[in-house]
């Protein structure tokens, strides 16, 4: 298990991700084609999506873009008194021609800093009671509509 991708370990447990489409998603970098983003704008558009996302499933977020020595955390957030640490990974494919699969980024030595990031955090946060890891997965696939792929506890401290 600890070589697996978050592709792989979903694969083995169908309910591991949602899937949720979106259109007319909520975009900040406004009047320009998603065709022309930058790498950057594309990162930065998909974190605002799973933001927005994550606070209609009623998750509290607490921290964007938090950085530490060992690197940053998307987003941080609160679900039902766990603390997660979401880690977003954003595509573009029009029309979804491509079948790109994001979360295949999230790979092993991704998961250790992950985890590294977390120790850093709870660090600076003692007596939190605990801390999962997520992964959302995004694909823009026109300037209106996005797929979403939530991968609810992708992986853990052991991966």
């Amino acid at each position: 298990m600890a070589g697996e991708s978050v592709a792989a370990r979903a694969a083995q447990d169908v309910g591991a991700a949602e899937v949720m489409s979106f259109t007319r998603f909520p975009r900040i970098i406004k009047g320009k084609d998603i065709t022309s983003y930058s790498q950057r704008e594309v990162g930065l558009e998909g974190e605002n999506l799973a933001s927005h996302r994550l606070e209609l499933k009623g998750y509290e977020i607490l921290e964007r873009n938090w950085r530490c020595h060992w690197g940053e955390a998307d987003i941080i957030a609160l679900d039902e008194g766990e603390v997660v640490l979401v880690e977003v990974k954003t595509r573009v494919d029009i029309d979804a021609a491509h079948d790109v699969v994001p979360e295949l980024a999230v790979n092993a030595q991704k998961r250790e800093r992950y985890g590294k990031i977390a120790l850093a955090y709870l660090g600076e946060h003692p007596g939190l009671p605990s801390v999962r890891f997520d992964v959302i997965a995004i694909v823009l696939v026109s300037n209106e509509v996005a797929r979403l792929r939530h991968f609810v506890n992708a992986f853990t401290w052991e991966d």
